[in-house]
């Protein structure tokens, strides 16, 4: 559902259109005419999207991948039993946190029937805003985060996403992408025996230190496109299938370490600090120490995936946001000076990004 190239019209399949057609009469209940489908941009996701008009209503379709049970990301934990996403709405909706409605799940054909929430993300909305109005913007994300932080806590169900952990060998797996995609792929390092050994080891240092630190739920990518914007300037919460337990900071980092929008140090830490005085069951001291090296951590792994994306999945549009994404993990290693060591090592492998 992100608001990216949208519009452009669909040559479907006599057997897709029959289903998108059998799934609009079941909404409706009753027969229809003057169908029209849209397809939409589904970033880097193997899912896609349509929307579907009928009139004056229309919906959006998701339609799913293969083996739709497993995470796109790499994920700790058990095969889900039911749809992940299916079972995330029903889940924070009844927390009263505000996602999409499902309003058809059709199994059969892998087509979920959603609200139409529009064209709009909060990306969208930030690029034109001034430094003022954008820290606004952001702390009414935040306010949606600790409501989603509260919500959850707070529930004795637990679903699939309390089955699944951020544990060491994920985290590694996140930072060895960065190796693999990055520094390997994309750069052409052949790194020795003996550097290769020094970067695991602050690599295991740091997940150490991460998986030290308090655990909540978390949604795994709480940013500026997975949070769309209603015409009355409602947020409403969208792409939460891969939740999973984390660090206390791994939202916050994400989003406000998002790739797509770039912050200044102040802006952050005016966004923190909102997200402090709000959670004041926080030590604030530990909270920002943390919130460096989780940054560390998530921003190595993007650098990693984008270039996955481009080689794997055959899509560049991410690769623009290294830059910014090896940015951010520069400034936190520069306030993290437990880590010298692997900010040593990251000037050596990654001379363009970190020298």
């Amino acid at each position: 559902m992100l608001a990216e190239n949208y519009g452009m019209t669909v040559r479907l399949s006599a057997m897709t259109t029959h289903s998108f057609a059998s799934g609009l009469k079941f909404i409706l209940g009753e027969p229809t005419t003057g169908m029209s489908v849209q397809e939409m941009e589904g970033g880097a996701s193997n899912r896609t999207y349509h929307r579907v008009t009928c009139g004056a209503q229309s919906w959006v379709v998701m339609v799913l991948a293969d083996e739709p049970l497993r995470s796109e990301e790499a994920s700790s934990g058990p095969i889900a039993d039911e749809l992940p996403f299916v079972e995330m709405q029903r889940f924070l909706e009844a927390q009263s946190v505000r996602v999409p409605v499902i309003h058809r799940y059709d199994k059969n054909n892998g087509h979920i029937w959603l609200e139409d929430l529009g064209d709009v993300v909060l990306g969208d909305t930030l690029l034109d805003a001034t430094p003022t109005e954008r820290v606004h913007q952001y702390c009414e994300a935040v306010d949606l985060l600790v409501q989603f932080q509260i919500a959850t806590a707070g529930t004795r169900e637990k679903p699939i996403c309390y089955k699944r952990r951020f544990e060491p060998a994920l985290l590694r797996w996140e930072l060895d992408h960065y190796r693999e995609w990055r520094l390997e792929t994309q750069l052409g390092r052949t790194l020795h025996t003996s550097v290769k050994t020094a970067l695991e080891e602050e690599f295991d240092r740091l997940v150490e230190r991460l998986v030290g630190l308090p655990q909540i739920l978390c949604h795994r990518d709480f940013q500026s496109r997975n949070l769309m914007v209603l015409p009355n300037d409602e947020l409403v919460l969208i792409d939460f299938q891969d939740a999973l337990v984390g660090s206390f900071c791994y939202d916050l980092v994400a989003l406000t370490r998002d790739s797509y929008i770039q912050l200044t140090d102040d802006q952050v830490d005016a966004i923190v600090g909102h997200y402090l005085a709000r959670r004041t069951d926080l030590d604030k001291k530990t909270f920002r120490a943390a919130f460096h090296w989780q940054t560390i951590q998530r921003k190595l792994k993007d650098s990693g995936r984008f270039v996955y994306i481009d080689r794997v999945k055959k899509n560049p549009d991410f690769l623009r946001f290294i830059e910014p994404s090896l940015g951010y993990v520069r400034a936190a290693l520069e306030k993290t000076p437990e880590l010298s060591r692997l900010h040593e090592l990251l000037v050596e492998l990654d001379p363009e990004a970190f020298a």
